[in-house]
């Protein structure tokens, strides 16, 4: 659990350092790229950056999915632009900067899966992360996010959602 190590680490601080990234030494190198990746979409999130944004999704786009609380699954590339160009808009009108907070930040999965033709050659890999998203020290979201990495070695975000938690914290 990252914040168990290192406490809350705020996505604006980490902005500052473009290269951040904690090293925790329980974990593997591959954790830290999933995490990586997961910062960097942190990153375009806080900083309303849609260019950074797409950089982080997948490029085979049909089928990425991002569900945001309270809202209708957005699948694949333009409509999950779309959700983040009205998240950064919305952000841009009440002229206020955003800060996330992320705690109890966790990686799962880190699975290889064989091609199809059943040869036992690994061609990609997925990994999930699961976290609390603390939204300007108000709003508290649980996000799943799930990451494939491609035969390149770089991890895309594929899927993103999150779930508002109601009531106080544990």
């Amino acid at each position: 659990m990252l914040s168990a190590v290192f406490g809350e680490v705020s996505l604006f601080q980490m902005a500052a350092v473009p290269h951040y990234m904690p090293t925790v030494p329980t974990r593997t190198s591959v954790e830290e790229q999933v995490l990586q990746a997961n910062n960097l979409f942190y990153r375009a999130f806080e900083m309303s950056d849609i260019g950074a944004m797409m950089a982080v999704w997948h490029p085979e786009w049909a089928h990425v999915m991002c569900v945001h609380p309270a809202r209708a699954p957005a699948v694949g590339a333009e409509a999950v632009m779309a959700t983040w160009r009205s998240i950064f808009k919305a952000k841009a009108e009440r002229g206020r900067p955003l800060t996330i907070r992320l705690t109890d930040v966790r990686v799962k999965g880190l699975e290889r899966s064989s091609d199809a033709g059943g040869e036992g050659e690994s061609r990609s890999r997925t990994a999930w992360v699961t976290c609390e998203e603390v939204i300007n020290d108000t709003t508290r979201v649980l996000a799943t996010n799930i990451f494939q990495c491609d035969d390149a070695g770089k991890w895309w975000m594929v899927h993103h959602q999150g779930s508002m938690i109601i009531g106080a914290k544990d």
